[in-house]
């Protein structure tokens, strides 16, 4: 499951960094700043909010496609994993604070 969970993760991650300026679908995100936080954030702006939505479709995609990390298919097997995909998102998002706090600090005038 942990391995499911990683991927799962790592391609959330993955749609959330398509939405950064520079990005393929950084104009997208910028059409659709109106809409309320509810909605963007488990559409394509937060990693931990955005894994249960597309953490399921990910999921039912690998294995209705055959992959075989994803044969087994049961609600507590696709419910768990998908809980431990957004954990490890949680993880590299408080791994990404600490290294722009670390990196901000080098910045300051000393």
């Amino acid at each position: 499951m942990l391995e499911q969970a990683t991927i799962i993760a790592l391609i959330v991650y993955f749609i959330k960094a398509s939405t950064w300026k520079g990005m393929i679908f950084y104009n997208q995100k910028e059409k659709l700043v109106w809409l309320p936080s509810y909605i963007k954030k488990p559409f394509f702006d937060c990693p931990v909010c955005m894994t249960p939505w597309w953490g399921i479709i990910v999921y039912l995609l690998a294995h209705f496609s055959g992959i075989a990390e994803f044969s087994v298919l049961t609600i507590a097997r696709l419910i768990f994993t998908v809980m431990v995909s957004a954990g490890i998102n949680t993880v590299i998002l408080l791994l990404n604070k600490i290294y722009d706090q670390m990196h901000n600090l080098k910045k300051l005038p000393e």
